[in-house]
């Protein structure tokens, strides 16, 4: 579920997130959101916002488990703890719905996810192997 505020974020997440699709994942956006990736040519189904009431909704679809990320970033000039932002947050919380709120964290995860798409490639390391490999 990605819900990206302002088009200056939704154009830094163009491709990370036409990867998302291009590896089969189902995608759902707001409104806002949903348009400016379908008109990328991106596959996204459109939820509406908690607020709205209407149905599908993206409370009723983490409630049953049918989401399993949200990316939820707010546009950089507004309060990120607005009330729909902040319920937004809360619910995948109460939901138990990993929750992604930056656009780089975002960038990265997915990039990892494409590479990494089982957990049966990835290798376990000691601590100080990982930062070897940072450095």
């Amino acid at each position: 579920m990605v819900s990206v505020s302002g088009d200056k974020q939704r154009y830094e997440l163009l491709s990370r997130i036409g990867t998302l699709a291009e590896k089969k994942y189902t995608l759902f956006g707001t409104e806002d959101t949903a348009k400016f990736y379908a008109s990328h040519g991106i596959p996204i189904k459109t939820l509406h916002k908690m607020q709205e009431r209407k149905e599908p909704n993206v409370a009723t679809y983490m409630q049953q488990g049918k989401i399993d990320l949200l990316i939820s970033i707010p546009r950089e000039d507004h309060n990120p703890h607005s009330k729909p932002a902040d319920d937004l947050r809360r619910a995948a919380i109460d939901c138990q719905v990993p929750l992604l709120t930056n656009t780089r964290t975002a960038k990265l995860f997915i990039r990892a996810l494409a590479k990494y798409p089982s957990l049966k490639k990835l290798q376990i390391r000691e601590w100080h192997e990982y930062r070897q490999l940072s450095e």
